[in-house]
């Protein structure tokens, strides 16, 4: 029983760390494409 739950947290503990990294990778690619798109319509590209 213990052994499962410590399973079961290490498995959730792992699926955190790779979900925060996919959210920074994917907040960064949003404020680039942002800053990007500002760049092209605001003037200048």
């Amino acid at each position: 029983m213990f052994e499962r739950l410590s399973q079961s947290v290490r498995d959730a503990l792992r699926g955190t760390r790779w979900r925060i990294h996919s959210f920074f990778l994917g907040m960064t690619f949003a404020l680039g494409a942002s800053f990007f798109a500002q760049g092209c319509t605001g003037g200048g590209g």
